[in-house]
Order: C-alpha cells, then structure tokens, then sequence
C-alpha cells in the first residue's frame, strides 16, 4: 500500500489551557467528555506516522502544550525520529530559561501566539511576554525559526496595543 502523500501534520497534545483568551473557542476550559492521549499513546501514534505515510513536519498547535506533563519528552522522540518539529504556544509557566535550551535544540520552528493585554489576562500576557523574551536569548540565536501570530476579531479589533 502506497503511504498518503503528508507533508505536515499537525497535532493537539492537549485541549488544557491556563490562557484564557477571549476569542478562544474553549476560554473557559470546558472539560472533555474522554481522557486526552497518555505519552506512550502519542509515541504510537508518532511511529506510525513515521513507518506508514511520508509525513515529514509534526506541527505543535495551540492550546498550551508546554503545560501537558511529558511534553518535552514528546518533542524529543518526534525530532528523533527525524520529523521536523514545530509548536504553536501561547506561553506557559514550563518554558523557562532552564528549559527551553533543550527546547530549541528540538525544534525548527516556534510559533508565538501574541495578543496583547487588553485582550487576554494580565498572567497570560506575562507569560507572553517572558516567551518572546526567550525566542530573543534563546531560540532564534539557536537558529530556530520564530513567527508571531495575532488573532484579530470583531470583538477586539479595536483593543490590540
């Protein structure tokens, strides 16, 4: 059987998240009717990507995945298996100075979710901020590609500073 043409995948490790943005479709963190994938659940899924399609970039989407626990185990069995490896966040208390070395030796792209704080919560824009500062001192200096992002709706288009 010929694998499916994937180029990139994208994957939500998890639907938990402490940001509580106002545009977000879950800001109120509404709990899930089933348990979410366990670590080894997503390294079999990991590998089965890798031996049955062609997929070659595993793309991190939002929520906050720095949050869920394994998370950086995660990410260092997806770039050992040789997929490129990009994650959306908005910021999370996990990153940190200490961390996020081995995090950027992981990835190829990080892609920063930035609102501003009229639109999220003081706490979110904190960790925000503290996110861009490591892309700063951290990932672009270890050659990782950084993108900001910034969702524009009808309900804050006139907010965003």
């Amino acid at each position: 059987m010929t694998p499916p043409p994937l180029k990139s995948v994208m994957l939500m490790l998890t639907a938990k998240c402490r940001n509580k943005c106002d545009f977000c479709l879950n800001a109120h963190n509404i709990p899930m009717t089933r348990p979410e994938l366990t670590v080894a659940q997503w390294l079999a899924v990991f590998d089965d990507l890798r031996r049955n399609t062609t997929t070659e970039s595993l793309i991190f989407v939002e929520r906050e995945m720095f949050d869920k626990p394994g998370c950086f185990d995660l990410l260092e069995a997806a770039a050992a298996l040789g997929f490129r490896v990009q994650v959306c966040s908005g910021g999370s208390d996990n990153l940190t100075l200490d961390t996020a070395p081995r995090c950027a030796s992981l990835l190829n792209h990080l892609v920063i979710s930035f609102h501003g704080p009229k639109v999220v919560s003081r706490a979110t824009y904190q960790r925000q901020i503290r996110l861009l500062e490591l892309a700063r001192d951290v990932f672009l200096p270890a050659n990782v590609g950084v993108t900001i992002t910034m969702t524009v709706t009808r309900k804050h288009a006139g907010q965003l500073d």
